[in-house]
């Protein structure tokens, strides 16, 4: 068993109802992860009870909920159960699709959302430096024709920047892009922009993207419907960082 560790917390009394409170903060996840969730100590931020809460994983690999305990609702034995989200990965080589153009800019298809499925986040990881002689500044951004970096907005340069740079967009899932959510599928575009070089100048380079998505039901939308298995394997909590909203009690 290996329990979450809590972060830096926020908490704000509820109207005149004496006792009773919400405390918003973070926690990073566990080393390992127990069936049926891990424990979220908030006997520090709640004297009695803790009654129900919410979580956010930043970078949009999980979805989770806050599990009071069963008939006590002890504040130091809260769970948080953790729900892996599915993911396509897509390898961005310097010779794709997306850089073959002799212009700075170039775009092409790049992933398709799956049919009743929301994207809660993107991660793109330079796995190999890009180069080409002269450039010296290489982007990209995920979106439609309509909003070029609606799903990621990232600032990794992908000639630049050290080996193993990461950059995420996370929280699409709060819905202020509806493409992101879609019943049928949705086609998105990568759209990249060099400088100093036209693309199709690359001679080496690779990155990763990885488009998170988790079901939803089909007639209301809701986040999280249908079948999600817990964490998958090769998922690893204690390299995320969650944000959780939380009330209860201290009467």
């Amino acid at each position: 068993m290996s329990a979450h560790t809590i972060g830096t917390c926020y908490e704000q009394r509820v109207g005149n109802f004496e006792g009773q409170k919400i405390v918003t903060g973070e926690f990073t996840g566990s080393a390992s992860y127990d069936s049926g969730g891990s424990v979220l100590d908030l006997s520090s931020q709640f004297a009695d009870e803790v009654r129900g809460g919410y979580i956010t994983d930043r970078s949009g690999e999980f979805v989770g909920q806050l599990l009071p305990t069963a008939s006590t609702n002890a504040a130091a034995t809260t769970k948080v159960l953790v729900r892996g989200t599915s993911w396509d990965a897509v390898t961005l080589a310097y010779s794709g699709v997306w850089f073959d153009a002799s212009a700075t800019t170039d775009n092409a298809n790049v992933w398709l959302k799956p049919a009743n499925s929301e994207c809660v986040g993107v991660r793109v990881t330079l796995d190999t430096a890009f180069v080409a002689a002269s450039m010296t500044n290489l982007t990209v951004t995920i979106g439609d024709a309509g909003d070029t970096n609606g799903l990621f907005a990232g600032a990794i340069d992908l000639v630049d920047d050290a080996i193993t740079t990461t950059d995420v967009t996370w929280g699409v899932e709060i819905g202020d892009w509806s493409n992101a959510f879609a019943t049928g599928t949705a086609q998105f575009l990568l759209y990249a922009t060099a400088t100093g070089a036209d693309l199709d100048a690359l001679t080496a380079g690779s990155a990763t993207a990885k488009f998170y998505f988790t079901p939803v039901d089909s007639l209301t939308g809701a986040l999280g419907k249908g079948t999600m298995p817990e964490v998958h394997s090769g998922q690893v909590l204690s390299g995320n960082t969650f944000t959780f909203i939380a009330w209860g009690t201290d009467a």
